[in-house]
């Protein structure tokens, strides 16, 4: 009976000894794979799922591009807000060159016409500061930076054609 005995706490003994050790659930801190679950890996000490884990890094890489994409569009957007200002402020002296071009195509009628030299004065005064207002406006037409010696002809043969 004593052998019975010492059998049975032998056994109850090494049957604590003999069980498994838990491992480790996704987010449980772990020093190698094998202390994670079968599907989980050991990733920066912390027991992970690999497909979790791509999954997450995808859906935060569609979420940075998506605002990349939202910045170049608002970037786009004031962009062409600035040039349909800079494309209505070119027509605006556009326009005005244009005014003044026909101010001095009549100012020039007028002078021909004129027989008082007093009148004459001053329509040729008239003149002379509406080619200034004329040579004013042409210059702010001109891009910044532009050289007054350079001419662009138009129609020119395109060297780089049929490259």
């Amino acid at each position: 009976m004593n052998r019975l005995v010492i059998g049975v706490l032998a056994l109850a003994v090494l049957g604590g000894c003999t069980s498994s050790k838990k491992l480790g659930v996704a987010g449980a801190t772990c020093g190698a794979s094998t202390d994670c679950e079968k599907q989980l890996q050991c990733i920066a000490a912390v027991c992970v799922d690999p497909a979790a884990a791509a999954r997450e890094a995808a859906a935060r890489e569609q979420v940075e591009a998506a605002a990349r994409e939202q910045a170049e569009a608002a970037k786009a957007a004031a962009q062409r807000v600035e040039m349909d200002a800079l494309m209505a402020e070119l027509k605006g002296l556009k326009d005005e060159q244009a005014r003044l071009e026909q101010e001095r195509a009549a100012l020039d009628g007028k002078l021909g016409a004129v027989t008082s030299a007093a009148e004459r004065e001053r329509l040729m005064a008239e003149k002379a500061a509406l080619q200034k207002e004329l040579a004013a406006n042409a210059e702010s037409l001109r891009p910044k930076g532009a050289s007054k010696d350079v001419t662009v002809e138009k129609d020119v043969d395109d060297p780089l054609e049929g490259l």
